[in-house]
C-alpha cells in the first residue's frame, strides 16, 4: 500500500510493458488520416516494444503528439528518444507510462 502511494507522488516505480493488453488492431495517425496497420506492421510495433519491454516508468506528465498509434484501449506516442503509452489496464484504470529509447519505433508503410 506505501509503495504505491509513493509511486503515485513521485513516479519512481517501475513496471514491465504491458505486452498482454496489446490490441488486436491498431492504427497509425498521420496529421488527419487514419491508417490501419497491416499484421506485419502491428507485430513490428508489438517486436519492438517487447524488445524493450522492461523498466517503464510511471508518467504523470502532458506530452504533444509526434507519431500516434491508436487503439480503443492502448495510445503509443513515439518521439525522439522516447516513448509514451497511455492504456486501459485490467481494472478499468487508465495509465501513462514512458521510456527512453533510442531507437526509432517502426512505422508503417505510406500507401
Amino acid at each position: 500500500m506505501m509503495r504505491g502511494f509513493f509511486c503515485l507522488l513521485l513516479s519512481l516505480c517501475e513496471m514491465d510493458f504491458p505486452i498482454t493488453l496489446y490490441p488486436d488492431a491498431i492504427e497509425y495517425i498521420s496529421g488527419e488520416q487514419r491508417i490501419a496497420l497491416t499484421e506485419k506492421e502491428r507485430e513490428n510495433l508489438r517486436a519492438f516494444l517487447q524488445k524493450h519491454s522492461l523498466a517503464w516508468q510511471h508518467d504523470f506528465k502532458t506530452y504533444a503528439h509526434a507519431q500516434i498509434f491508436f487503439a480503443e484501449k492502448m495510445h503509443i506516442n513515439c518521439m525522439t528518444g522516447g516513448v509514451i503509452v497511455n492504456f486501459l489496464d485490467e481494472d478499468g484504470a487508465w495509465k501513462q507510462i514512458s521510456k527512453k529509447i533510442a531507437e526509432a519505433c517502426p512505422l508503417p508503410s505510406q500507401p
